[in-house]
Formats: structure tokens, C-alpha cells, sequence
């Protein structure tokens, strides 16, 4: 006796985007999300007028780590910290840098993303001791901002995935006091960060 597998697709039509999951033996496989192009712009806008011509950010694609986002124009990649990008100019501020990275939490599969980055990245931060100064999350992200006078800067660390995503997709933004009024511009750059 053969044997007939049926799939079936269905498509859902929202705000103009189309989304296609398809059911095999009655089990849901979404596809694997796309991210629109990172850009640079939103980040360029919120440079403050102080440091118009001195701050200036671009691209960068990691193909390896699938991950896009947007870094200063003319950080250099660390000799000896994966994934961090730092100034080489004293004015930043030497507690200044920044990361961008991924994490699977293990095996890269899809997951309940939100639990896993509040554990793993988000709770490190709150449950430091160190004063929160924001707390902020939606179903795709979680944004966390707290200060660390002992070493005169702010830590900005911004999350972000999609349903059926592999792994989840960070912006650490370490920004000394001296660049403490273009907090606005590295939050603009943190959140194009996104897969590839």
C-alpha cells in the first residue's frame, strides 16, 4: 500500500509582508526569518552637534556569525576580544567600546528566545548591583542600559531576534563619560543590529 504525504502551505498576508509556514505531518516549520539591510542613517541623525564630523557610523556584515549591524567609522577590531570594536583615539573615552555577537545558548535551533536572553545576558547586568537606568523589552528584543561610575561610563546592551530564528543577535555598547551625549547615536546603532 503507498503511502501519500500531503503538505499544505498557508500564507498570511499582514501590513504588507508575506510570511509562508508550511505543515508536514502536521508539524509547523516557519521559515528561517529574513532582516532587512542594516543602515547606518538612523544612528548618523542622532550624533549630537558636539560631535558632528568626529562621530560617524558605518555597516559591518559578519557572514560567519550571520550577523549585521553598525559600528563607528574607523573602530578597529580588537587584537584580543572577539567582536569588539574600539576607538583608538583617548577623546572616546578608554572605557570605550563596542560588541557585537550572537549567542545560540547551545545547540542553533530555534527557542523561546525571551527567557534565554533574560537569563543569559539580561539578568547579568540587573542583578549586578550596578544602577539600572533602563529596563525595556518587546516580544523581539530586550533593551538594557546601566551605569558603572567605578569605571566612568554607561553599558547599553540591546538583544534582539525573530520567531524561528537560530540564535539571538547582541549590541554591547560600552560608552565612556566623554561620549555620555551620543548615548542617543550608539542606541540608533545597536538597534540595526540583526541577522544576516
Amino acid at each position: 500500500m503507498r503511502r501519500i504525504l500531503v503538505t499544505i502551505a498557508l500564507v498570511t498576508a499582514c501590513k504588507g509582508k508575506v510570511t509562508v509556514h508550511v505543515k508536514d505531518k502536521g508539524q509547523d516549520h516557519p521559515p528561517a526569518p529574513t532582516w532587512p539591510a542594516a543602515n547606518a542613517d538612523a544612528a548618523n541623525a542622532a550624533v549630537p552637534a558636539a560631535w558632528k564630523g568626529k562621530l560617524s557610523f558605518t555597516v559591518v556584515k559578519d557572514a560567519k556569525e550571520k550577523l549585521q549591524g553598525v559600528i563607528p567609522v574607523g573602530w578597529a577590531a580588537s587584537k584580543y576580544v572577539p567582536d569588539a570594536y574600539a576607538p583608538n583615539d583617548a577623546a572616546y573615552g578608554v572605557a570605550t567600546e563596542l560588541h557585537l555577537h550572537t549567542n545560540c545558548d547551545g545547540s542553533c535551533v530555534a527557542k523561546d528566545w525571551a527567557p534565554i536572553v533574560q537569563r543569559v545576558t539580561i539578568d547579568p547586568f540587573a542583578k549586578s548591583g550596578r544602577k539600572v537606568l533602563r529596563d525595556e523589552s518587546t516580544a523581539t528584543s530586550h533593551l538594557i542600559l546601566v551605569s558603572v561610575p567605578e569605571m566612568m561610563k554607561r553599558e547599553l546592551v540591546y538583544t534582539v531576534w525573530a520567531i524561528g530564528s537560530d540564535r539571538y543577535w547582541i549590541c554591547d555598547a560600552e560608552i565612556g563619560d566623554e561620549l555620555a551625549d551620543a548615548l542617543p547615536a550608539f542606541e540608533a546603532a545597536c538597534k540595526a543590529t540583526g541577522g544576516l
